[in-house]
């Protein structure tokens, strides 16, 4: 039986029978139908109790706000409750992705400046807790590292001492991270101070639509993650997944715009979450994670560390003839210096987790043209079309 509150059928206007199928990733399918709609097509398995969220965000923007997104026009569940739909309308344009090439480097500055217009602006909405704003809570989404891939919060976390004991410290346990190592982790850890503001958390350039010829702006789509996250996160969340080149270049010209500098915490924040990161999803032992974390540890207490740029072209942060935190056995020779970018190669998910989700998927294979099924609205199966 369908959760109460949700039809079990579209929209009777909604010609679902010339529907095709633009995008999938697992068992979540996007639909376009009579190329003026959207129809997002995600598991309840993955959220039972959250995935209105995603159409409630719209409709809170939509009220109370310029940010431009498409028209959430109704939601329904299939009879058995296996899927969730929400049917909204078709942003104009094209994917930030598929226009890059094509845009001059003013048209993409613009944009940029665009995109993070509107994200200060979603800033000066706050919460007291980490949450959606139909207050339910948050998918993870990329907050706390997974090997098992997106999960959601268990609660409305309101402390640094919560998040740290309700979601961290019990995934570093699961990596068998030693418990000296999570009590530097928990030492470390970048204070939210309470603030957690109005943030997408997703700024991927697959999830910022286009117009190409005029290089403005159409809309900021998937906003399933989006929700009251700590002050330092957006921006930190630029420093993470990369997952292409363009998509590198992009996310460095929203991190200069956002000014990481003037975000309380944003730079210890950024060090903390790649640490964990490394420990979680490389090793619970991993060299290069321990040497950032002793660096840290030199920040907090106010030692001169080049925190900004360690995962530049330096692994060494420290000033020029200061030895500390070396790891002598394995030192960088001057002929393998790494090119000059903020993003580590490995550090990030788009390394490995993440590369095979946006560029297999979104990129490469866009456009699959399958047919709506027929059986959709009870549950079944689809028919048909690989990636």
């Amino acid at each position: 039986m369908a959760t109460a509150g949700f039809p079990t059928r579209p929209p009777s206007w909604l010609n679902v029978r010339d529907a095709k199928r633009i995008y999938h990733i697992n068992d979540i399918h996007i639909w376009v139908v009579d190329q003026k709609y959207i129809v997002k097509q995600t598991p309840t398995s993955m959220d039972p109790d959250n995935l209105n969220s995603e159409a409630a965000t719209h409709r809170w923007l939509t009220e109370n706000t310029i940010v431009p997104v498409p028209r959430v026009h109704a939601e329904w569940r299939s009879p058995n409750n296996r899927y969730h739909f929400i049917l909204e309308d078709r942003a104009r344009g094209c994917s930030l992705q598929q226009a890059w090439s094509r845009l001059s480097e003013r048209a993409r500055w613009r944009i940029a400046e665009q995109v993070t217009a509107h994200m200060r602006s979603l800033s000066r909405f706050q919460a007291g807790s980490l949450r959606t704003v139909n207050r339910k809570a948050l998918m993870t989404n990329w907050f706390v590292p997974s090997t098992g891939g997106r999960d959601r919060f268990r609660y409305m976390y309101r402390t640094d001492r919560e998040i740290l004991e309700g979601e961290f410290v019990p995934s570093l346990q699961r990596r068998r991270v030693s418990s000296q190592t999570i009590q530097r982790l928990v030492r470390t850890f970048p204070p939210t101070n309470g603030r957690f503001c109005l943030t997408h958390a997703d700024l991927y350039m697959g999830n910022v639509m286009v117009d190409p010829e005029r290089g403005t702006l159409t809309a900021i789509i998937d906003w399933e993650t989006a929700g009251y996250w700590p002050e330092w996160y957006q921006t930190v969340r630029l420093t993470l997944g990369a997952v292409t080149k363009d998509d590198r270049n992009w996310k460095e010209m929203l991190l200069s715009l956002h000014k990481e500098e003037e975000v309380p915490n944003a730079l210890r924040a950024r060090a903390w979450m790649h640490i964990v990161e490394r420990l979680i999803l490389k090793s619970p032992t991993d060299s290069k994670a321990h040497r950032w974390l002793h660096m840290l540890e030199d920040y907090i207490r106010g030692v001169d560390v080049d925190l900004k740029n360690y995962v530049s072209c330096r692994e060494y942060p420290y000033p020029r003839g200061d030895n500390r935190g070396r790891d002598q056995t394995r030192a960088r020779s001057p002929g393998r210096a790494r090119s000059p970018t903020r993003y580590d190669d490995n550090a990030g998910y788009g390394g490995r987790w993440q590369h095979s989700y946006y560029v297999n998927n979104r990129a490469d294979n866009y456009y699959t043209g399958d047919i709506f099924p027929q059986n959709l609205f009870t549950g079944g199966r689809h028919s048909g079309g690989g990636r």
